[in-house]
């Protein structure tokens, strides 16, 4: 299991670096560091049963760490401010990020190839988070997003 320390300060206050955990929150892995502005948001993923870190920053960079050898993998660029929360979304053996950022765009990022695959847009206000769902394997996902303003919006394919 992994834990990862939380960093979401108060106004543009956070870290620019990732601290997690693998036995508890007193015993901790490592120090990823890489980001050169504050780290906003993180989340876990497994790909071929190894596990993964995607940090946010605030200038809109995403980082992909391998945890197992604590290395950058890659790094995504295309928000333009900063990034506030991720989903991740698995079909079949491949892994999928959704990033939502306060540049009022959603977009979908597919973790194999490291590809953009979409921007979603026509949003009124910053993106604050964002959560993949899908009511059983054979359907279709749905990403369901919360925003600065206080609407909620639904998507799908």
């Amino acid at each position: 299991m992994i834990y990862i320390s939380h960093f979401a300060g108060q106004y543009d206050w956070v870290d620019s670096v990732v601290t997690y955990y693998t036995n508890g929150p007193l015993s901790e892995e490592a120090t990823l560091t890489g980001h050169s502005h504050g780290v906003r948001c993180v989340i876990t993923y497994y790909n071929n049963s190894k596990p993964y870190l995607a940090s946010g920053d605030l200038v809109g960079k995403i980082e992909l760490w391998d945890l197992m050898t604590q290395k950058l993998q890659n790094t995504l660029e295309g928000h333009t401010h900063r990034v506030t929360s991720f989903a991740i979304l698995r079909s079949g053996k491949n892994n999928f990020l959704a990033s939502g950022s306060s540049d009022q765009t959603i977009k979908l990022w597919n973790l194999t190839d490291y590809t953009l695959l979409s921007t979603l847009s026509g949003i009124n206000s910053g993106v604050y988070s964002i959560l993949m769902f899908q009511e059983a394997v054979s359907s279709k996902p749905y990403l369901i997003s919360g925003h600065w303003e206080g609407e909620v919006m639904m998507w799908s394919e």
